[in-house]
Parts: C-alpha cells; structure tokens; sequence
C-alpha cells in the first residue's frame, strides 16, 4: 500500500517497513520531518525525534494540525487510523518532494514524453504559429530526422520511436557543439570592462598584459605574477614622481613670474620693485 511512495521518496528501509510497527511508524515520521516536510525548525524536532517517548503520540497529533490534516484522531493511532494517517503524511511528503524539486521533475517528464510519443510530445509544444506546420509523426517525421541525422553523421532511424530518441540525441549534442564554441569565443577574447570616471570602455586583457610584460622590469623573481606585480608597483611609483615632478615644475614657474616682472623709477634712479 505505501510501497510506491516510499520508493519515490527514496526511503532507506522501504523493504521491512510495516505501518503497524509504532517504532517503525515513529522513525519514518521523524526521517520524513528531517528530509522532506521541514515544517518545523530544527529545535523544535525534539518532542518528535524521542519515539520511544510516552507523549509521542500528542507531540504528533500537534503536528497534524501543524500540517493542517483534514482529520481529527481522538482514538489512539493504531489499525486502520494508523494506516489512514500513514498515506495522508507520506502524500504530504510527496508534494513537499515535488516541491523542492518541479523544475528537474518537469523537465524529466518531458523527455520522457519525447521519448514515448512523438505525437503526444507536438501537444506539450507552446502555441506558436510558426510551429502550426510541424508533424511530428508519420514518414515525413522520420524522413526529415533522418535528413538532419545525416548532416551530422548520425545514424538514421527505422522508426517514429527511434526519429524521437534521435532528435533527442541531435538535439543534446547541438546543445553541447553551442556551449563549447561559446566558451571558446569567451576565453579568446578574455574582455572586460573598463570604467573611467562616468566612461565604460572596454578592456583587451590579453593585450594589456601583454603590454605589461613586455615593460623592463630590471629583475626577475620566476614567477610571471609576481614579475607583473612588480611592474604594476614600478609603473605607479613613476606615476607618483611625474605627479611630483609637475607640482615642482608650477612652483618654479610661480616663483619665476614672481620675480621675473621688474619695474623702473627713473626718480628712485634703481630697477626693481618699488
């Protein structure tokens, strides 16, 4: 009876589990709360972790309602209650699965729909018109996967089964073919961006590092970052002397027109400032 959930859940003790068992029930309340459900926080497990605990079963009916079971058990869990309330948590624990994980789920359904039926895989296609003339059945199907197969030199297929694993394969592997000239194309151009004030501009860093190693470093440590390191601080410490350089160039250039504008008093019968 509760077989195949448990499966799906990925129960570690499916095969010698009995609902009957009060200790075995316990445990599985308790590995469903930890790894699926989650509806509790972590401290507040410990009324359902102590199983062999008289008050067990009042901690657990607090858990229903937690839970918001359509159902109210004023008998004690055993027999048919018990077996009722195992299929009622093991479905909540189904959909809190299937929760965590729709996306890899849905995904696993379509592929398998693919695989099954070509026919039923055209009516999970979105309502797109420019698919309005796809037939994803029949010889014309299979013809044209065959035609595609071939351009990639692929074995053809036999079959409407065999067009739609096929078209599966071609697909993976165009996926692939895409991914990897993608992530050529990016260390090729190995680009950033650069930001000057309020201007972006971009960055060849292939280039820029090719420009800083071809700079005279004067010594050599073996160790191309450090080297580039090295450089880097080198270039900033001439950065700072032209800095200093050109402060003492406008303090001479102050000090020249300073001095440099004489004026003549032919009454005080001297040159220089009066």
């Amino acid at each position: 009876m509760f077989r195949r959930k448990l499966l799906s859940l990925s129960y570690p003790d499916v095969d010698i589990f009995k609902v009957q068992d009060q200790r075995q029930f316990r445990t599985l309340v308790v590995w469903l709360e930890e790894t699926k459900i989650r509806a509790l926080a972590i401290n507040d497990r410990a009324g359902l972790r102590a199983i062999d605990s008289p008050s067990w079963e009042t901690q657990f009916r607090q858990y229903l309602q937690l839970l918001e079971c359509p159902r109210e058990y004023t008998k004690p869990l055993a027999g048919e209650t018990l077996a009722v309330v195992c299929d009622w948590f093991l479905g909540q624990a189904v959909s809190a699965e299937y929760a965590d994980n729709a996306l890899e789920f849905n995904k696993a359904d379509k592929m398998k729909l693919l695989s099954q039926s070509p026919s039923l895989a055209l009516k999970a296609l979105p309502n797109d018109p420019s698919q309005a003339n796809i037939e994803c059945s029949g010889e014309e199907f299979v013809s044209i996967v065959n035609e595609l197969a071939a351009t990639l030199n692929m074995p053809a297929a036999a079959s409407e089964e065999e067009a739609a694993q096929l078209l599966t394969v071609i697909r993976q592997r165009i996926e692939k073919a895409k991914q990897r000239r993608a992530d050529e194309e990016h260390e090729s151009k190995a680009q950033s961006t650069l930001v000057i004030g309020d201007k972006r501009k971009t960055l060849d860093v292939g280039a820029a590092l090719g420009v800083l190693d071809a700079y005279p470093l004067g010594f050599s440590t073996g160790d191309q970052a450090v080297d580039r390191a090295g450089r880097i601080l080198r270039l900033l410490h001439l950065h700072d002397l032209r800095d200093l350089q050109t402060l003492i160039n406008e303090v001479i250039v102050s000090v020249q027109e300073f001095t440099a504008d004489p004026k003549t008093d032919s009454r005080l019968g001297k040159v220089g400032k009066g």
